[in-house]
């Protein structure tokens, strides 16, 4: 079962996650979570481009036909 991200974001590694899993991630530590590095900063940032896609697919989804 895949699980779509309600709100995406991007973490100082690149990687894109889940809002509320990243935040509970920092709380106890300063590494990624993908590649164990160090993170520069603890800033998180929306990511935009994935949350239109999101939202997009979701439109295609709930056609006449879905």
């Amino acid at each position: 079962m895949q699980v779509v991200m309600v709100e995406p974001v991007i973490a100082a590694d690149g990687h894109t996650y889940e809002r509320a899993a990243l935040e509970e991630w920092l709380l106890e530590h300063v590494t990624s979570p993908v590649t164990g590095d160090f993170l520069a900063h603890m800033r998180i940032v929306p990511n935009v481009l994935i949350r239109s896609a999101i939202e997009t697919n979701r439109a295609g989804c709930s056609g006449p036909h879905s």
